[in-house]
């Protein structure tokens, strides 16, 4: 898993879990923003070229480029929270639960 200072099994089974949870939300996170991209390809195939929005390859570029910027700065925030979750372990947990060492 990842690379952290263990510190004691209680801590260190708390700590592996958070980082497995925030793994497995970044895992969905991009499976969903997937889903959401293929479904946008196969609708924007649907839209008439005389639609409200703009012809099609407007609405590609400019929706879902706007879109995907969004995923991608979730995205980012999730590897944010991790680091700063693995720094706050490194850190804070191990300099003030140094003293629970088995």
């Amino acid at each position: 898993m990842s690379n952290y200072e263990k510190i004691n099994p209680d801590l260190d089974k708390d700590h592996e879990q958070l980082i497995e949870k925030l793994q497995n939300i970044y895992i969905h996170l991009q499976q969903h923003f997937l889903v959401e991209e293929n479904m946008f390809n196969k609708g924007l195939k649907k839209i008439p070229q005389n639609h409200s929005g703009g012809d099609t390859k407007e609405l590609q570029t400019n929706i879902w480029n706007e879109h995907k910027k969004e995923h991608e700065e979730l995205l980012n925030n999730f590897k944010k929270i991790s680091r700063s979750l693995l720094e706050h372990i490194n850190t804070t947990d191990s300099s003030h639960f140094h003293w629970t060492k088995d």
